[in-house]
């Protein structure tokens, strides 16, 4: 039995790294050999997904990495660092999505095509991860605000046109 000399976890013999840290198993383990600290690293190169082979949770799977690949995402999570109480706008954008969706439906006094634009507008803004779901939710409230006025103006239309007809009559 082979123990880590970082974490202390019990690995099986043969084994050439520890199960639970991904440590080196093959270095010595003496006080004299060992080094007096541990490296530092300026940022944590992704790693392939490791599958534990021992311990109760065998099925377990690691995440690689919890950094962003792609260069989008990766300004996001840095501005996300830089900045840690700046507020995340990413719900708002989800909201103004569904709204505008939504409005198409219901919109009881205009009330969600203006809430879709209003939100959209925030999450469009605020440059988050969910930016083109913000856009998309403005627009329709947008839209549906446009058609809807259209609609009520040719109905009070239609009523004073009939309204004057009945009073041309009599």
């Amino acid at each position: 039995m082979a123990i880590c000399r970082y974490c202390n976890y019990e690995n099986a013999e043969g084994k050439k790294f520890c199960g639970n840290c991904g440590a080196s198993l093959n270095q010595p383990t003496s006080e004299t050999n060992a080094p007096s600290e541990v490296p530092t690293f300026q940022q944590p190169q992704p790693l392939p997904q490791q599958v534990s082979q021992e311990g109760p949770n065998s099925k377990y799977v690691e995440p690689a990495n919890t950094i962003p690949f792609n260069e989008k995402d990766q300004k996001a999570y840095q501005e996300k660092l830089a900045h840690p109480n700046r507020p995340d706008y990413e719900n708002t954008s989800v909201l103004a999505f569904v709204l505008g969706f939504v409005s198409i439906i219901f919109n009881p006094l205009l009330l969600t095509s203006i809430a879709a634009i209003v939100l959209g507008i925030i999450g469009h803004a605020n440059q988050g991860s969910k930016k083109k779901m913000a856009m998309i939710g403005w627009i329709l409230g947008l839209i549906t605000l446009v058609i809807r006025l259209v609609v009520y103006a040719l109905i009070v239309y239609g009523i004073i046109t009939i309204a004057r007809g009945l009073l041309l009559w009599f």
